[in-house]
C-alpha cells in the first residue's frame, strides 16, 4: 500500500470541523491503496472528544508531534449533558473588538498567517522524522490552519516529492474575511497562495464556486489548471440506523439548529422568516420550536429580542460529534444558513444530509441550493424574502402532518466519506503519475 503523508494539524480526538477530513481519511483511504500517515498536534484541551480515538482508521499511522506541546489533561467532551432549557436572558457580547469596530479589521487577519507560525519549525522537524522512517509518495496538507502550507511546501522540495494542498475553505477568496484584512496583508498572502499553486501536482477545494473563482484568477498565471474539487462529506459508518419522525400529534414542531452563530453565519434572515410564519399562522411555543444545539450567543440573542421570539426558542448544551446523529434525529426539520460568501458550504450540511431530516436552506449559496435540490433532501428559501422563508418553513410543517421524508438514496451516496476518499485516492494517484512523468521528461532533455 501506498503511503501519503497528511498533514493535519486538526484530529481526534479534537472534535472541531477541521479534525473531520484527515479523520474521516484514516478510516476509508486505505480501501483505495493509500495508507495515511498523519501529522497532527498534540490535543489539548481542545473540545476534546476521546471516544473518536477508538475509531480513528485501523491502518492509519498517527504521529502527534506537530508541535512540541505535551499532553495535558485531556476535557473529554463527549459527556455535555443534553438537558433542555430556555434561552438564558443575560446580555450576551459579540466578541467585536474595539479595535474592529473602528477600522473594520479584525486583529487575528492582520498578519498573513495564522499563530500556529510558531509551529512550523516542529512540524518541520516531526515530518522529516516521518518520511525517513515511512516510504511517503506523496504530501498532501488539510488546511487551515494556513501556517501548515510552510510545512508541507518544505518536505516537498526538500524531499521532491508532490504536493497537494486541500482546502477546506478558500484563502484569499473567502469574500468576508478578506475584508477584515489590510491590503498589503492581503496581497502577501495571494503572493505566497499563488506559490504553492506554482508547486502543487493538484489543489483540493472545497466546493466548485471556489475552483471556479481561483481558477478565473489564476489560470493564466499558473499555465495549467491544478485545481479539483473534493467536498466535505459524512460517514454513515460511525452512526446508528435512521429512524423515521415521530408523527406530529400533540406536539410542537421542531426545527434545530446545530452549533452557534457567529460574525460570517448570523440567523438575522432565518429569524425574519420564522417570524412572518409565526404571526400568519398565529402559532404558539405549543405549536413550533427553533431548538439551538448549544448555548445562546451574542447574534442568536440579537435576532431573537428584534423578531420578540424569546418565548419560541429553547437552547441545549452542545453534544459531541458521535451524538450528534441521535440529537438530529430528534429534529422534523433542520436549518441551514450561511455568511453570503457562495465560496463556503457550511460543515453541518453533510452532518446533516447523514441524520435523515428536511432541511430549510436559507442560504446565498446556488451550489447549496443545487445540492438539496438534487438530493431532494429539503427546501431552500431566499434569505432576503421573509415571506418565502415563511413559505418554505410553512410546507415542511405540512409535510411532516403528511408524509415521510424520503431524499435521493443514490445522491446521497456520493456525500459518504467513502465516497471522498476515493476521489482523493485518484488525485493522489494522478499526482504521482504526473510527477513521475515530469521527472521523465527531465532524464530526457538532460540526455
Amino acid at each position: 500500500m501506498k503511503k501519503v503523508l497528511l498533514i493535519s494539524a486538526y484530529f481526534p480526538p479534537m472534535s472541531r470541523i477541521g479534525a473531520k477530513r484527515a479523520f474521516y481519511l484514516s478510516r476509508h483511504l486505505p480501501s483505495y491503496g493509500w495508507q495515511p500517515v498523519i501529522l497532527a498536534r498534540t490535543a489539548h484541551k481542545e473540545g476534546l472528544d476521546l471516544k473518536l480515538m477508538d475509531l480513528v482508521g485501523e491502518d492509519a499511522i498517527v504521529s502527534r508531534s506537530y508541535h512540541q506541546n505535551k499532553i495535558g489533561e485531556l476535557e473529554d467532551a463527549s459527556n455535555l449533558g443534553t438537558s433542555t432549557a430556555q434561552v438564558s436572558q443575560k446580555k450576551l457580547k459579540s466578541g467585536i473588538g474595539l479595535f474592529e469596530k473602528l477600522t473594520g479589521l479584525s486583529p487575528q487577519y492582520l498578519l498573513p498567517f495564522d499563530k500556529g507560525i510558531t509551529e512550523v519549525l516542529a512540524a518541520i522537524k516531526a515530518g522529516v522524522r516521518l518520511i525517513q522512517e515511512h516510504d511517503i509518495k506523496a504530501i498532501a496538507v488539510s488546511v487551515d490552519p494556513w501556517s501548515s502550507l510552510i510545512v508541507a511546501s518544505y518536505l516537498a522540495k526538500k524531499y521532491q516529492l508532490p504536493l497537494i494542498p486541500d482546502f477546506r475553505d478558500p484563502w484569499t477568496m473567502h469574500s468576508g474575511k478578506s475584508k477584515l484584512r489590510p491590503r498589503l496583508t492581503l496581497a502577501m498572502m495571494k503572493v505566497y497562495e499563488r506559490k504553492i499553486f506554482k508547486q502543487a501536482k493538484a489543489v483540493i477545494l472545497n466546493t466548485d464556486t471556489c475552483a471556479q473563482a481561483y481558477r478565473e484568477r489564476d489560470i493564466d498565471f499558473l499555465q495549467r489548471d491544478p485545481f479539483t474539487v473534493i467536498r466535505n462529506a459524512f460517514d454513515p459508518t460511525l452512526f446508528g440506523t435512521w429512524q423515521a419522525s415521530k408523527p406530529l400529534i400533540d406536539r410542537p414542531f421542531k426545527l434545530y439548529y446545530f452549533g452557534k452563530f457567529r460574525k460570517f453565519v448570523r440567523p438575522d434572515a432565518l429569524f425574519a422568516g420564522l417570524a412572518q410564519l409565526i404571526q400568519e399562522d398565529h402559532l404558539s411555543p405549543q405549536d413550533f420550536q427553533f431548538v439551538m444545539i448549544s448555548s445562546m450567543d451574542f447574534f442568536a440573542q440579537q435576532a431573537m429580542e428584534k423578531y420578540k421570539l424569546n418565548d419560541y426558542i429553547v437552547s441545549q448544551p452542545a453534544v459531541s460529534f458521535l451524538e450528534s446523529f441521535e440529537t438530529l434525529q430528534q429534529a422534523d426539520a433542520l436549518a441551514l444558513v450561511d455568511g453570503g460568501c457562495d465560496r463556503v458550504i457550511a460543515g453541518k450540511l453533510y452532518d446533516y444530509l447523514c441524520a435523515g431530516r428536511p432541511i430549510l436552506s436559507v442560504t446565498y449559496s446556488k451550489e447549496v441550493s443545487r445540492i438539496i435540490h438534487e438530493s431532494q433532501s429539503g427546501i431552500c428559501a431566499d434569505p432576503n424574502d421573509p415571506c418565502e422563508i415563511a413559505n418554505a418553513l410553512r410546507a415542511l410543517i405540512d409535510q411532516a402532518k403528511s408524509k415521510p421524508y424520503e431524499p435521493n438514496a443514490k445522491k446521497l451516496a456520493s456525500f459518504t466519506a467513502d465516497a471522498q476518499a476515493k476521489a482523493y485516492a485518484q488525485v493522489l494517484d494522478q499526482a504521482c503519475l504526473d510527477d513521475q512523468n515530469s521527472a521523465d521528461h527531465g532524464l530526457k532533455v538532460q540526455s
